[in-house]
């Protein structure tokens, strides 16, 4: 157990903050700088608009492939700085989800004005109202 734990974490912990002293700690304003940067702008990451071809209305197998698409506002951050992320589980009673997870979308575009276009896809897989979640908004959709 404790070679475990200082091979995972000690070890891991000691290399990184050697790579981080290096050439008159470097690295480490480098880095601190890359987060300031992030800090500074992240007020202007906004998701605009997420839509489905799976609407309200719409019905979906189980296990049939829902695909999402989302317009996100990025201000001077680029597509590789942030990771874009969509919610997706069953819909309780009180219109809140449940049995949620998060899948990874992926950069599709640059739309114009520092705007993205992003897409992800996820596949239900039991029956029932399901809904996705961004910043702003819960679309149901019952299948």
């Amino acid at each position: 157990m404790l070679v475990d734990y200082a091979t995972k974490y000690y070890f891991t912990a000691h290399n990184a903050a050697a790579r981080l002293h290096r050439d008159n700690l470097r690295e480490a304003r480098e880095l601190a700088d890359h987060l300031d940067h992030l800090r500074y702008n992240w007020h202007q990451v906004r998701v605009l608009e997420v839509n489905s071809p799976v609407g309200p209305q719409s019905s979906v197998t189980v296990r049939g492939q829902v695909m999402v698409n989302a317009k996100v506002a990025l201000g001077p951050l680029s597509p590789g700085e942030i990771e874009v992320q969509l919610y997706h589980g069953t819909v309780n009673s009180f219109g809140e989800l449940e049995h949620a997870e998060a899948i990874s979308m992926r950069h599709d575009r640059q739309l114009s004005n520092g705007e993205h276009q992003f897409s992800g896809s996820f596949t239900p897989e039991r029956s029932g109202q399901h809904g996705i979640r961004c910043e702003c908004c819960l679309m149901t959709i019952g299948w």
